[in-house]
């Protein structure tokens, strides 16, 4: 009886002790959750626009501040909540006139700033007041491009954070994009790659800042497996490979040998920081340059491929 017992407990623990293993596989899933995106979209965006005291004293009519460049109205709004915070110290930035306008003025539709009210502006978002303000500020606004890319049906999250930076242009150019890269599909289908194309292509990128702007989102957004193999929010990632980190701006140009002047170089899985590290470089080895777009350059050495910032 006993030996009949104790072969249910063990064939019992066998059985809890294979969920808990298919559990636990489950939770080491590197699943995307909206606090992920909201943050990496946060981290793309800000390095386009600006930094806590980034003051653009005239923006097609208005000024834009702070790290998320908020402009006119939304600037003022800032200022005023950074402001309030801590009136005896903005009050001493930016002095009694300045200090009163932003407290008690209505709009800043098309309110300018002379230099010296650009310098007074940019110390007071640079306080640590001001710093916590614009980052509760940037996730809150961030989060809601994520929201809006969502009502329209979007759930992977490399779409859904590249959707973001494409927002914070504008709404309706973020939808003008969209919808080209929907064409009579639904917008659930649609793939990073394919909502890269179209934004590369789109008639309002016709810089090479903007370029350059959306290729960094790309990169980013593929080096953490977020491509078009990833999962929607909340799942896993079954990338086995990740789409290819987009070089259309790369040029053979660039193409040679170099020798590392630096202590170290990291080479990477892609053209960007937040890329994974694939192998470093030694100060005075010497690399093989396949091509580059002047900030990063295609490396070999020593039989791995990568990326090195140049």
């Amino acid at each position: 009886m006993r030996k009949k017992i104790l072969a249910v407990v063990l064939s019992c623990l066998t059985f809890l002790a294979l969920i808990l293993s298919v559990s636990g596989s489950s939770m080491r899933a590197s699943a995307v959750t909206m606090d992920e995106m909201t943050r990496t979209a946060v981290q793309i965006i800000t390095r386009s626009e600006g930094t806590y005291g980034t003051i653009n004293a005239n923006d097609n009519g208005a000024v834009s501040v702070g790290m998320l460049q908020w402009h006119a109205d939304r600037a003022h709004q800032l200022m005023r909540t950074v402001a309030s915070a801590d009136p005896a110290t903005a009050k001493s930035i930016l002095g009694s006139s300045f200090y009163n306008e932003v407290i008690s003025t209505s709009s800043w539709n098309t309110r300018t700033f002379t230099q010296t009210e650009a310098n007074a502006a940019s110390s007071l978002l640079s306080t640590s007041i001001g710093q916590s303000t614009q980052d509760d500020l940037a996730y809150q606004d961030v989060q809601g491009y994520i929201n809006s890319g969502k009502k329209y049906g979007l759930t992977n999250a490399g779409v859904l954070v590249y959707y973001a930076e494409l927002y914070n242009r504008g709404s309706g150019v973020a939808a003008r994009i969209l919808s080209a890269a929907k064409g009579s599909g639904a917008y659930g289908d649609i793939t990073l790659s394919t909502l890269h194309n179209t934004a590369l292509s789109d008639r309002g990128n016709s810089s090479g800042y903007y370029t350059k702007r959306l290729n960094n989102a790309y990169n980013t957004i593929v080096s953490l497996g977020w491509g078009d193999a990833a999962a929607s929010e909340g799942g896993s990632s079954n990338n086995t490979q990740p789409a290819q980190p987009d070089t259309s701006d790369f040029s053979e140009s660039y193409a040679g040998t170099y020798t590392v002047t630096a202590s170290s170089l990291n080479m990477r899985s892609a053209p960007s920081t937040s890329a994974s590290k694939v192998g470093k470089i030694p100060n005075g080895a010497t690399v093989t340059v396949t091509s580059g777009n002047g900030s990063w350059a295609a490396v070999s050495y020593n039989g791995t491929s990568g990326y090195c910032s140049m």
